[in-house]
């Protein structure tokens, strides 16, 4: 693996409009480890343009427990002619990539429309990413603690499977999400983080009622403000049914046990009953063999 701290990589795809698939580069070393550009053609929901990139560590699982590497990037996205079409904004900021979070990617959506590319002749693309790792870490403690940035919202690490799980499964989920004032935005993908993280990172039988009730509070106001939500919403439903066949189930066993305990009762005062007319009869023996 290369140790240098920067690198500038370079991707040409031929063809790439008739490119339906998400395509992944050859891997890169930088920072001790592999990266990779990811580049995908679907139009996200909200978003104007087709193209899509981003930047993932290749292989996390040959890393040891506890890596972490902290790298600031930016886009540069060049024509046939090696003219500049996009290049994305450089904040300057370094994002995190580490452990508990091995799904997710850093990058940028909608940067380009697929038409621009259309003519056969011209039909090449070149896609350069400037990577600096200003972190790394080879080994170490958890990092489920450390915090990632979700549209605006600091996450955990511990986090981001579930979150980017559910949202690749719902991926026109804030298409109709536009709240009256910008800062009750962090406000609901702070609510949208803790339901997600109720419904899909517990167990369900660990769920209270008054949690899944509270969920179900949560959806409501998430459902208002624009998000599509339907897996949840599914999640919800079938933790709702389990709750109630768990509580039919349990009502069942309680007269289970309650017709058992009378059928003890009624075998034990039978039993009393016996032996008081045992104990009747042998008093009257007694008393006829000693009377006059």
């Amino acid at each position: 693996m290369g140790t240098e701290l920067k690198m500038r990589f370079s991707w040409k795809i031929d063809n790439f409009s008739d490119r339906k698939e998400r395509m992944v580069s050859k891997s890169f070393s930088c920072g001790d480890c592999e990266w990779c550009v990811v580049v995908d053609t679907k139009r996200y929901p909200g978003y104007d343009f087709d193209l899509s990139l981003h930047l993932s560590v290749h292989n996390p699982e040959s890393l040891r427990l506890g890596w972490k590497r902290r790298a600031r990037f930016f886009f540069v996205i060049l024509n046939h002619s090696g003219k500049e079409l996009r290049r994305t904004y450089y904040d300057g900021r370094s994002r995190l990539f580490c452990a508990e979070a091995t799904p997710w990617a850093w990058g940028v959506k909608g940067l380009l429309s697929l038409t621009e590319l259309q003519d056969p002749e011209k039909n090449i693309l070149t896609v350069q990413v400037f990577v600096e790792v200003d972190e790394v870490v080879h080994q170490g403690q958890s990092t489920e603690n450390d915090l990632l940035d979700f549209e605006g919202v600091q996450i955990l690490a511990s986090q981001a499977h579930s979150v980017t799980r559910i949202l690749r499964q719902n991926p026109g989920f804030k298409e109709d999400f536009a709240p009256k004032y910008p800062e009750l935005r962090a406000v609901y993908y702070t609510l949208l983080v803790s339901l997600i993280e109720t419904l899909m990172s517990k167990s369900p039988q660990s769920l209270s009622l008054a949690e899944l009730t509270n969920a179900q509070s949560q959806l409501t106001e998430l459902t208002k403000a624009g998000f599509k939500l339907d897996l949840l919403e599914s999640k919800l439903e079938e933790l709702f049914l389990d709750r109630k066949k768990v509580a039919v189930q349990l009502e069942e066993r309680v007269k289970n046990v309650e017709l058992t305990l009378e059928k003890i009762k009624y075998a034990a005062d039978a039993r009393v009953s016996s032996f008081g007319f045992i104990d009747s009869l042998i008093k009257r023996f007694f008393l006829s063999c000693f009377s006059i």
